[in-house]
């Protein structure tokens, strides 16, 4: 199947998310299966526990009988302990948590479920045994320091890590992380002086050395950080094009080893030429940094992809596999540009250059404004300052320095609640729209009918007020640039798996099922007044009763429900449904976003209708956040799919069926 894929990852108004684990929702390979590639790493938990690796299951029995003896179990857990013997039949450890010190240094702390047997009988007693932990190129050192009831490591300002040893980094936590790694490598200045952000420079203050080499059978790989001396084969290996677009592949028949030094970073010759390695050489040097004890653990001190072992696996309908390779990925790819531009002062100048730009037709005109400014200013990439601008909060910069068919198309703005999920996006190429046409039959009598026409990176509505002849090309008019959610199509893209730890945005696909359900709930005001889609949502809007009750009774009519089917529905009856519908603040958000999903309403309907609920979205409630993305990506899917991904999420589900019943009628 032929693929489009999109030229760079932060086209979208969402940055990546730095905190989980998780592979993106819908993952597919590049045959459009879900059938990934994961690794088979060894988790730290698996490390302490068996025999043949870091083997702590008996010095930590040694150490708990050693409590036993001398009288401090009995003080720790409260009462007289009158085993003969801590052993397997007394003692579990149910759970492992990881915390990080340093560099190489963290602390596991070890669950214990101890059987007891008292003066009162046998008793269970939960608690920590805390270790002290460190790993370094010469091995791994575990000091058992003491056993306690609880321990709260977040208090004491502490980053969870994960069961691979990867900081759990909220993606301010690893903006803060960059800014402090200038200041740990004795480059203070770079923070203020963009002159001073040198990587080469930044590598050298950490201890490492950059070289340039033909990495070979490492086409995706821009650079590899070496912890530890290794071996590396090198030759020309890459690809490129001939003048009919045909892909040839050079590569070399005599590939040569070569001994690499410790703390090394090679940047791949074949991938990159050194003038554009500023980012990929920020990558490794925040790989150094914080991903040093997952190296360790993994004795993957090469960073070698080739040598981490895969297994196909298919994508359950009920949990996401994690990736923890994509999950440092993510990390220090923010980390490079947090290091390329860092939070404090890339803030500040983002807003000085808007503040100075006074005439501007659209938002999106403001910041490609200023984005090309300060890409003047610092000498970086367009493609770069967007992406930074996105990642701390200026959403409204993904309707600027665009580019189609590597031509830039006319910056745009839109409603920044309306493109909140990175699987959306208003822009297309025309050899997406050719693919569609082919591919999707409701897209190309769409496009056939004439309602919709090709201009300048969108399909739009084909009328005046929105489209117009310009130089011999088809343009968005000065409304329509900026209200582009409301006059353009808008496409969900899929991810798409290139290697294990590395996914994009890949295929296009036309949301029929939205539009259809967008046109049915408009299709009498377009019919009786003669409005086109944008007006007609318009007028619905305006139109749309005010008071919930009456609100939520004309869409239950309009989807062929009856207080009586919905209550069934909804496992309430039809009492409590009326008493909460007549006093909207009783009414819970759970069950809103449940009938949202069971008329598998459109986003801007159902948003309607937790406004009218007075239930709004939480711009910073993680849970909001989620059922704001579920009614937006997941709107015909389900209750049970939301709450599965709430599930994976480890946010609390929908209470659907509702767990509350009144039982008076």
């Amino acid at each position: 199947m032929e693929e489009y894929e999109v030229k760079y990852q932060f086209d979208s108004p969402v940055p990546e998310d730095c905190s989980t684990d998780l592979v993106p929702n819908g993952a597919v390979n590049k045959k459009g299966k879900r059938v990934i590639e994961v690794p088979i790493l060894t988790s730290m938990t698996k490390y302490l526990f068996d025999k043949d690796l870091g083997n702590q299951r008996l010095p930590m029995y040694t150490f708990l009988n050693r409590l036993l003896r001398n009288g401090s179990l009995s003080r720790i857990v409260g009462c007289r302990v009158m085993n003969k013997v801590i052993n397997r039949q007394a003692c579990e450890f149910p759970d492992v948590t990881y915390w990080k010190i340093s560099r190489e240094e963290f602390y596991a702390d070890v669950r214990v479920h101890l059987t007891l047997d008292t003066p009162t009988g046998t008793c269970d007693w939960y608690g920590v045994l805390i270790c002290s932990c460190e790993f370094s190129i010469d091995g791994f050192f575990c000091e058992i320091e003491e056993l306690t009831s609880y321990v709260d490591r977040e208090s004491q300002g502490l980053i969870m890590l994960s069961p691979f040893l990867i900081p759990y980094y909220k993606n301010k936590m690893v903006d803060e992380e960059a800014e402090e790694m200038w200041v740990r490598h004795r480059m203070e200045e770079a923070l203020t002086d963009p002159s001073k952000r040198d990587p080469h420079e930044l590598a050298r203050h950490m201890g490492l050395k950059v070289v340039y080499l033909p990495v070979y059978e490492h086409q995706n790989v821009d650079g590899i950080v070496f912890f530890d001396d290794s071996t590396l084969v090198v030759g020309e290996d890459y690809i490129t094009k001939d003048e009919h677009g045909r892909k040839i592949h050079h590569k070399s028949d005599s590939p040569q080893t070569i001994e690499i030094a410790a703390d090394t970073i090679v940047m791949n010759s074949n991938r990159v030429k050194e003038k554009y390695a500023d980012f990929p050489t920020f990558h490794e040097c925040f790989h150094y940094d914080n991903h040093f004890c997952f190296a360790m653990l993994q004795k993957f001190v090469s960073s070698d992809r080739r040598i981490v072992k895969k297994e196909k696996k298919e994508v359950p309908e009920d949990e996401e596999p994690r990736d923890p390779i994509y999950f440092m990925e993510k990390q220090a790819n923010r980390g490079a540009l947090a290091l390329m531009l860092p939070v404090s002062d890339t803030s500040v100048m983002i807003e000085e250059e808007i503040g100075r730009i006074k005439r501007y037709a659209n938002t999106g005109e403001l910041y490609d404004d200023a984005g090309r400014s300060m890409s003047r200013s610092l000498e970086l990439p367009e493609f770069r300052i967007k992406a930074r601008m996105i990642q701390l909060g200026h959403i409204e910069a993904a309707g600027a320095m665009n580019y189609v068919d590597r031509r830039r198309i006319q910056p745009f703005a839109f409603d920044t609640q309306s493109w909140k999920a990175a699987e959306h996006t208003y822009i297309i190429e025309p050899c997406s729209v050719s693919y569609l046409c082919k591919k999707d039959k409701d897209f190309n009598e769409l496009i056939q009918s004439g309602k919709y026409i090709y201009a300048d990176g969108h399909i739009v509505l084909n009328f005046p007020k929105y489209v117009k002849m310009f130089l011999g090309e088809m343009k968005l008019t000065s409304w329509a640039l900026a209200h582009v959610d409301l006059c353009c199509l808008r496409f969900t893209r899929r991810y798409l798996q290139q290697s294990v730890g590395h996914y994009v945005l890949g295929r296009l696909f036309y949301d029929s099922d939205y539009v259809k359900t967008t046109l049915f709930y408009l299709k009498d005001l377009m019919e009786n007044e003669r409005l086109d889609t944008v007006s007609a949502k318009m007028e619905y809007k305006m139109r749309f009763p005010r008071l919930f009750i009456d609100a939520f009774d004309e869409i239950m009519r309009l989807n062929g429900d009856t207080r009586e089917s919905i209550s069934e529905k909804l496992n309430i009856n039809k009492k409590t449904l009326k008493r909460v519908l007549d006093d909207p603040t009783k009414m819970p958000m759970d069950l809103i976003v449940a009938v949202c999903l069971i008329w598998k309403l459109p986003d801007w309907l159902s948003l309607l209708l937790l406004e009218r609920s007075y239930n709004p979205i939480m711009e910073f409630d993680r849970r909001h956040q989620a059922i704001d993305y579920i009614l937006r990506v997941m709107w015909d899917r389900g209750v049970d799919e939301a709450n599965k991904l709430l599930k994976s999420m480890h946010l609390k589900e929908l209470e659907y069926p509702l767990k509350y019943k009144d039982t008076t009628e």
